[in-house]
């Protein structure tokens, strides 16, 4: 049976966020997707089965995509990056305020900052400092004063205990009411780079995916919540 799998990284990052997890992952058919566009394609025939997996920003552009998934898996993802809860909405819509004239005071600080409060030291995976698309970055914080709805496809939302960025709050908050979404917080890992970072985790979740993916398809039945947590 044969799978392709989308990787879509998040705000700041480069496709080479992936590179830890695609070498373990063993993969073949492997696309990366950003701002709308396929960037890099080494599929080698059409699948039966395609899994995307978006880490933050790049989760919410899967999710906000015209490609049909089987199966979705969000790193530290999100659809309502401020939250529904009135106090939370506004501190976070205030720090991203911040944020966004940080970028465009100064945006390789902005940067540096930003990669800071994600415990992250850059490195290929960054965008790199001599290349920094100010109104590109910017106009993606933007972005994150909107809620968005849930495409339906079926999705792991999986978050660390200690993340500045995108907090199991948020997490808890964006997804706790969607019947086929399962959430995990992954111990002993903290910050905002959990694909990079853990990526044998991560490689646990998308085996869990396909398996629950391969199953539904010889069955010829659909993926139900009550599926993925007997999974």
């Amino acid at each position: 049976m044969n799978i392709t799998y989308v990787f879509c990284s998040g705000f700041g990052f480069s496709k080479d966020y992936w590179s830890p997890l695609v070498d373990l992952l063993g993969a073949s058919n492997v696309v990366y997707y950003q701002k709308g566009h396929i960037l890099f394609t080494e599929l080698e025939r059409r699948s039966d089965i395609c899994i995307g997996v978006g880490h933050s920003f790049g989760f919410l552009e899967l999710n906000n995509s015209n490609i049909h998934f089987d199966f979705l898996i969000g790193l530290q993802g999100f659809l309502d990056f401020c939250g529904s809860n009135p106090r939370m909405r506004c501190v976070r819509e205030n720090l991203l305020d911040k944020m966004i004239g940080n970028f465009e005071e100064d945006p390789k600080r902005a940067l540096e900052d930003f990669y800071r409060n994600c415990e992250y030291t850059p490195g290929a995976s960054a965008v790199p400092a001599n290349n920094v698309d100010a109104d590109t970055l910017i106009g993606d914080l933007k972005k994150l004063k909107q809620r968005y709805k849930h495409c339906g496809t079926p999705c792991f939302i999986i978050g660390t205990a200690h993340d500045k960025i995108v907090p199991a709050s948020i997490i808890e908050d964006n997804f706790a009411s969607i019947s086929n979404v399962r959430i995990s917080c992954v111990k002993n890992v903290s910050g905002h780079t959990l694909g990079y970072s853990a990526p044998e985790k991560v490689v646990e979740f998308i085996n869990e995916a396909k398996d629950l993916c391969q199953e539904s398809l010889c069955n010829k039945k659909d993926i139900f919540m009550s599926q993925i947590i007997a999974g």
